[in-house]
């Protein structure tokens, strides 16, 4: 499947997971190895005028991030290692990608260090 199939696949799994009207939806997940652990962490949520609620994503919605994030691109270097998508109630959206520690991942990361 390619990654535009994967995307579209994505979108329409947020979408059904969606009560009621939006303006914005955002998702944030995270994929990050360290010290041979995945770590695995999303936020998700929908804005309708200027107010936020969470949005429950769906399993099928979260092993398609994990697919996603394995569809790299070819000639792409290394794996994202974090993932912000972006649609609005027009149908307009984005994915954004980042590299490196991941700000969630960063935070467990510390606090597991702080146990240590």
């Amino acid at each position: 499947m390619s990654l535009v199939e994967l995307q579209q696949r994505f979108i329409r799994e947020v979408l059904a997971g969606v009560d009621g009207a939006w303006d914005r939806i955002e998702v944030h997940f995270e994929y990050y190895v360290w010290k041979g652990d995945v770590l695995r962490q999303s936020t998700s949520v929908s804005f309708l005028d200027g107010k936020e609620s969470d949005v429950d994503l769906s399993f099928d919605a979260f092993e398609l991030m994990c697919e996603l994030r394995n569809a790299k691109p070819e000639g792409q270097a290394e794996h994202w290692t974090s993932m912000d998508f972006r649609i609005d109630s027009t149908g307009k959206f984005t994915f954004d990608h980042g590299y490196g520690v991941p700000p969630m991942a960063a935070r467990t990361i510390e606090a597991q260090d702080a146990r240590s």
